[in-house]
């Protein structure tokens, strides 16, 4: 019963190359394959920086679940304007820990 590690990690080596496919610009695709699969254009929504796009198209490779779900926003006709509102973080460094030392900050200066 179950599933091999081979197939695990050839399932997981699948899906992180797809999500190099998702997230590029370049990449482009028919439309009908929106209604299932997750494009790069239907992502993009996803990382604009209004909160009303930020919270949706979660999916990573099938829209099929942001759809039953009621998260799918279809393409928006703007430019996407990619960040989170409000934040000014710049570096790769700083946009990838300001949130865990924000945690922690958080965390350490709460007395029980």
């Amino acid at each position: 019963f179950g599933f091999t590690p081979r197939l695990v990690l050839l399932c997981l080596y699948v899906t992180y190359a797809y999500q190099l496919v998702v997230h590029s610009p370049y990449v482009r695709m028919h439309l009908w394959l929106e209604t299932f699969l997750v494009t790069p254009r239907s992502h993009f929504v996803h990382h604009d920086e209004h909160v009303q796009h930020q919270n949706s198209n979660f999916g990573e490779v099938l829209s099929i679940w942001d759809h039953m779900f009621g998260t799918y926003t279809g393409e928006i006709h703007q430019k996407p304007v990619f960040g989170v509102s409000g934040y000014k973080g710049s570096s790769l460094f700083s946009i990838q820990t300001d949130s865990l030392r924000d945690f922690f900050k958080k965390s350490f200066s709460i007395r029980g």
